[in-house]
């Protein structure tokens, strides 16, 4: 079969070939077997640590593989190793010069069956005994010198470290991988306005640069930038931000109000994350937000679990308030009342609100026991605060919510479900869940309380 040969060589063709007389541009044709068993024995011997006889084997080799590039870059490569192992440095430069050739030429380097094992052992020898500038004039071998560039600079302290990366820069003003060192110094040093500085010089380049986005969005994120905080830190690969970050992010979700979102960050977060103060004020509000929006029929989304649009008045599946018990309507005072905890409530408070709401709440609805707003208030903070029997004793002093509530139908069950009470959770969430966006915190809930109802127990 003929070798396949691509043209990627910035070289003219026929450059190429007068630098290579000892190269053939016969027809290919399958290798010799004599010189093929000779790259094998070479390549045992090189194995074994015996360099001259690796190296008498491989020169061999080579003169009878010009016509096949991936196995003479084989013997080449090997051939290098074996005469730099005996300390031939003139033997190893001509090997790797014209291996170098036969991949610019042939991508035979790139074609070949090396292992990784001696891919290291060859790339290592160049790097050490070949000038960077003629590696990075290869486009097989050039990441490789940045890479051992970029090892060398991480080692330096980081004043000298910075002094470099600038002084490089200077020569090479556009060039992205100072551009991300230098952000990345920055941004362990805390100096994290100097290293926004960097990634948006870099990014006004290269506007799609994923990990200088990234690292934009982590200097961001605490910032007064949530929205383009947010938009870069989607661009991070997994597993790639830390805690701290993550928790800031989902903090810049809260605040721009984008539920499902902070629902989803809020799902990876570890549970000593979410337990932590800063995480637990934050998944308060998450959770609580997840089951506040339901889709209307027409698709719109609309607030559910607060009370009807003229406040007080009970849905017509509920009590009516006062009725059949010898009591006043609820007076301006108490109507006052549910107005001003209502509205705290629905603006989403801060976890350190929420018992001074529950105290309010509970007061006017032990005031008014047949008002069913006012029942219906206290159960929600009750559940808010975790007080789940009282939230219980609420829910049904208000005469249970209709199914036109889905959000009190599901705190109810929840309530339920944590009151020990799996079968009667099971009813009221089948009630609340058509109504629901299924967000992860609603199917986590769903799952536990179908679990329990399942096992007969909480």
């Amino acid at each position: 079969m003929p070798t396949q040969f691509s043209h990627r060589s910035r070289l003219p063709l026929t450059l190429l070939l007068a630098a290579l007389p000892w190269l053939a541009v016969a027809p290919a044709r399958p290798a010799d077997p004599f010189y093929a068993g000779l790259l094998e024995s070479g390549a045992r011997a090189l194995a074994r640590g015996d360099h001259a006889e690796a190296a008498r084997h491989l020169r061999i080799a080579c003169f009878g593989l010009l016509e096949e590039p991936p196995l003479l870059a084989e013997g080449l490569a090997r051939l290098a190793v074996a005469r730099i192992a005996l300390g031939d440095a003139d033997g190893f430069t001509d090997a790797a010069r014209r291996l170098l050739e036969v991949e610019a030429l042939f991508d035979g380097y790139s074609a070949s069956e090396l292992d990784a094992a001696e891919r290291r052992a060859f790339e290592q020898a160049l790097l050490d005994h070949l000038p960077a500038a003629e590696l990075e004039a290869s486009p097989t071998f050039a990441p490789r010198v940045a890479e051992r560039e970029a090892s060398r600079l991480a080692a330096l302290p980081p004043r000298e470290r910075r002094l470099e990366l600038e002084s490089g820069l200077a020569r090479a003003p556009g060039d992205a991988a100072l551009l991300l060192q230098l952000a990345e110094l920055e941004l362990a040093d805390g100096r994290t306005r100097q290293a926004v500085d960097w990634l948006d010089r870099l990014l006004a380049a290269e506007p799609e640069n994923a990990k200088a986005r990234c690292l934009r969005g982590a200097a961001t994120v605490d910032g007064n930038r949530c929205a383009e905080a947010v938009a870069d830190l989607e661009l991070c690969a997994a597993g790639t931000v830390g805690t701290e970050v993550a928790v800031a992010r989902l903090d810049c979700l809260v605040k721009l109000r984008r539920w499902e979102g902070a629902a989803a960050v809020l799902a990876e977060l570890p549970a000593a994350t979410r337990a932590a103060t800063r995480g637990a004020r934050l998944a308060t509000r998450v959770e609580r937000e997840t089951v506040r929006l339901a889709p209307r029929t027409d698709g719109e989304a609309v607030e559910v679990g607060t009370p009807p649009p003229a406040v007080g008045t009970t849905p017509a599946a509920t009590p009516t308030a006062a009725a059949g018990s010898g009591l006043p309507e609820p007076g301006a005072a108490d109507r006052t009342e549910l107005e001003a905890v209502t509205g705290r409530l629905n603006a989403v408070p801060e976890a350190t609100e929420i018992p001074a709401l529950l105290a309010r709440a509970r007061a006017l609805a032990e005031r008014r026991p047949d008002w069913p707003e006012a029942q219906f208030l206290a159960a929600q903070l009750a559940y808010h605060a975790t007080a789940w029997d009282e939230a219980v004793r609420f829910f049904e002093r208000g005469g249970e919510p209709g199914d036109e509530r889905p959000a009190l139908l599901f705190y109810w069950a929840v309530a339920l479900h944590e009151s020990g009470r799996p079968q009667a959770a099971a009813v009221a969430l089948e009630r609340a869940l058509p109504g629901i966006e299924p967000s992860e915190f609603v199917r986590g809930w769903a799952e536990r309380i179908r679990h329990s109802a399942d096992d007969g127990a909480p």
